[in-house]
């Protein structure tokens, strides 16, 4: 038997995740306005961006966001 959880339990979960998101990149988006350019800021704000796109039904968001941010030497963009 599999468990699956119900649809209504899951858009409130959804719902809960997305205003989490939304907190936490507010809280980001502050520090850029106050001065911080740093890439690493930048690189978590483009993240928790695509996840919060994924989560609002923009899968692809979070490969684009992959391939904007990697700093490894395998040139995927």
């Amino acid at each position: 038997m599999t468990w699956r959880t119900p649809p209504r339990a899951a858009a409130r979960e959804r719902a809960a995740e997305v205003r989490a998101l939304t907190h936490r990149l507010e809280a980001l988006y502050a520090l850029q306005y106050a001065g911080d350019r740093t890439t690493r800021l930048a690189a978590r704000v483009a993240r928790l961006e695509a996840l919060l796109a994924a989560l609002q039904g923009f899968p692809d968001a979070m490969a684009d966001a992959a391939r904007r941010t990697c700093t490894c030497t395998c040139r995927h963009g």
